[in-house]
């Protein structure tokens, strides 16, 4: 038996150190700082474009949102058309993501602005649920409407598309145990090239 293989239980241990710690640094993610973009489409009785990016897989405060704007290209009822609603506008927001295919569910409700000389409101939902507006007793929908005191344009459908995901960047604690199951390999490195060290 040479030296390298004098203590077979340091080997050992330095072995099972660099597998674990190897597994620990790259199972360990932080899905808080994944970002996620959704292209949004509206058509309908009234359409429009927009995209919004998350911070979090899920939410239900603006927070979760770096970005957002979603103009509306026409509409029925004579309301106002080329709007662009943004990030501040945002009154109420419930997300989730699928980490599976990306897709989105949501509940996307704007304050209203002013707009064309009167105010207006955005609600953008696509999970099934039947949701009030800000612009008076319209009574609910479930799918996306586009409103002015007085007048509720409904019956329009918003579609999500992901366009990107961002590589999830490991935390501080990920890359020690990272660093640590580097140091243990170049223990058992140096132990089998100079088997004398100690």
């Amino acid at each position: 038996m040479t030296a390298a293989f004098a203590n077979p239980s340091r080997t050992r241990l330095c072995f099972y150190l660099t597998a674990v710690f190897s597994m620990m640094a790259f199972s360990a993610r932080s899905p808080a700082q994944a970002a996620l973009i959704q292209d949004l489409s509206v058509t309908g009785n009234f359409s429009g474009t927009g995209q919004i990016v998350f911070t979090t897989d899920s939410g239900n405060s603006v927070a979760g949102v770096s970005a957002f704007d979603f103009t509306v290209n026409s509409s029925a009822g004579g309301l106002p058309t080329g709007v662009t609603f943004g990030l501040g506008d945002i009154n109420t927001i419930v997300w989730s993501v699928n980490p599976a295919d990306w897709s989105l569910t949501i509940f996307l409700q704007t304050a209203l602005i002013s707009a064309g000389g009167t105010s207006v409101s955005l609600t953008l939902p696509n999970d099934g649920l039947q949701h009030g507006n800000l612009c008076g007793a319209f009574g609910t929908n479930d799918g996306a409407t586009y409103c002015e005191p007085g007048v509720l344009v409904g019956a329009s459908t918003l579609q999500t598309t992901p366009v990107h995901t961002m590589n999830v960047i490991p935390e501080p604690s990920t890359m020690l145990l990272f660093s640590l199951g580097l140091l243990a390999l170049g223990v058992r490195r140096r132990q089998s090239i100079f088997p004398s060290i100690r």
